[in-house]
């Protein structure tokens, strides 16, 4: 039962006037700062509904409109004043905030070309990229450790996050204002890597990311020795975000909208689950349905489904019923199914066997209760109280929406107690697809899976990802 708290959904600005954010960032004198804002398209010019910048007065001189312009510190660092800018282009109405650096370090020229994929509806946020090789680079004022760290940097990112940017290091970009309200871009750093940050936040959001080409001038704003603590600092937030993603670490710069991914993997939970369903048209109930993925396999498989959910789901079902079931379960009297799925519910719940005993009075007398749990005691649990630490994360076993943690004895207890006999019981993998899903087909993770599937059976509580359980009506002893 995934979280799925109501989140602002990012949405594409419109062509009207007055719309945009100008953030001007960066260190430039006031001459190279005004032929810089003066290369301005005119169309561009007039969306500019406020404009951020740390010298006000040059705006003006600019021919840009200096009194709806918003002051922020040019000492403060980098990041610091971009959570400023975005804040008060947010604050003054605006529905995308576009940055331009003020030494020229990107061409005004194309900030039209940049709202055009926001403007048709194609993306939430625009990057302008610099994907171009080395001579035009360097002929274009980039320095060679500048290019080739750019190339290194966003080639070992998107090895590790997959997105669809060729460059994840360009300061050109322009972003709704509704991506920027769902995600925690606040809680970055202050320092350089604020936009790597942004970009991790903004695909974890799953928000449409586009990419415009732009020319290659680059002013030397970051040093050799100063680029090698980016790298690092880059390194740090990449890694930090991935253990995050994988339930492995929490931290709060992440925490942007609760993900349901769909499980893929022929090991997985829902594959688990699929598989322990026996027979033909059946009756099922999907409670807990979250986003309706495991629902539509399962119809695909020929059911009829009701889901049960507080929220609806995407797919389409026979029926779809509206519950806090941790509650109560609105149910008919009568209603009677051959299948009742609690596909990773039951950590969620109060009081669990309350739940399966209002359930059990729905289930057909020869129908059957398919349940998946996590595993408190995996190995991955175990060394991190090894290590000192219990730490609830975005998902996985120690999710922060679980309220109920079980090992094999304390499940088949928890059934025992409230009416119910194990039919079958298998386990599941660590969910690899997670770490990496570019390379979740791959030979290595297959046979890193299988061989995960196999201590899994060997020794279920300490190698279980999740334990899966098909269940029966207790029959007289």
């Amino acid at each position: 039962m995934p979280n799925r708290d109501p989140q602002p959904q990012a949405t594409s600005t419109t062509n009207a006037t007055k719309d945009v954010g100008l953030i001007v960032i960066g260190d430039a004198d006031d001459a190279q700062l005004v032929a810089v804002l003066q290369r301005i398209p005119e169309a561009f010019r007039r969306r500019v509904l406020t404009i951020v910048a740390s010298r006000v007065d040059t705006v003006g001189v600019a021919g840009l409109p200096a009194l709806a312009a918003i002051h922020v510190d040019e000492d403060a660092a980098y990041g610091a004043v971009l959570k400023a800018a975005y804040r008060a282009c947010l604050d003054a109405g605006c529905t995308v905030a576009v940055t331009l650096h003020a030494a020229g370090e990107y061409p005004p020229e194309v900030l039209q070309e940049m709202l055009r994929p926001i403007d048709e509806g194609r993306a939430d946020a625009v990057f302008g990229t610099r994907n171009v090789e080395l001579l035009a680079a360097v002929e274009g004022g980039m320095p060679v450790y500048k290019f080739l760290g750019n190339r290194v940097l966003s080639t070992l990112e998107n090895l590790l996050v997959r997105t669809p940017l060729s460059e994840l290091h360009s300061g050109y970009r322009a972003i709704t204002a509704n991506a920027l309200r769902a995600i925690p871009f606040e809680k970055n750093t202050d320092a350089w890597h604020f936009d790597t940050q942004v970009i991790l936040q903004l695909h974890a959001a799953q928000l449409r990311l586009a990419e415009v080409p732009i020319g290659t001038y680059s002013s030397d704003e970051i040093g050799v020795l100063n680029g090698l603590k980016y790298a690092a600092e880059v390194a740090r937030s990449v890694a930090d975000y991935k253990l995050h993603e994988v339930g492995l670490k929490s931290s709060s710069a992440w925490e942007v909208r609760a993900q349901y991914a769909p499980k893929r993997s022929s090991y997985s939970s829902h594959a688990r689950l699929l598989e322990l369903i026996a027979g033909r048209n059946l009756r099922v109930l999907d409670v807990g349905s979250g986003y309706g993925e495991l629902a539509a396999a399962i119809q695909a498989a020929g059911h009829t489904v009701t889901a049960m959910d507080m929220y609806e789901p995407r797919v389409p079902v026979a029926e779809f019923i509206r519950a806090d079931f941790s509650v109560d379960i609105p149910l008919a009297s009568d209603r009677v199914f051959d299948i009742i799925v609690l596909a990773d519910v039951l950590e969620h719940l109060p009081d669990p066997g309350k739940t399966i005993g209002q359930l059990l009075q729905h289930l057909a007398d020869d129908g059957a209760m398919l349940v998946s749990l996590p595993n408190a005691v995996h190995w991955s649990v175990r060394a991190h109280v090894a290590a000192g630490r219990f730490e609830y994360t975005n998902r996985g076993i120690l999710d922060r929406g679980h309220l109920r943690f079980f090992t094999t004895k304390s499940a088949r207890r928890l059934f025992r107690d409230a009416g119910l006999d194990v039919v079958r019981h298998v386990t599941t993998p660590v969910p690899w697809e997670n770490v990496s899903r570019r390379h979740a087909g791959s030979a290595a993770f297959r046979a890193l899976e299988l061989v995960d599937v196999g201590l899994g059976k060997v020794r279920p509580n300490l190698f279980a990802y999740q334990h899966v359980f098909r269940l029966r009506r207790q029959t007289a002893r």
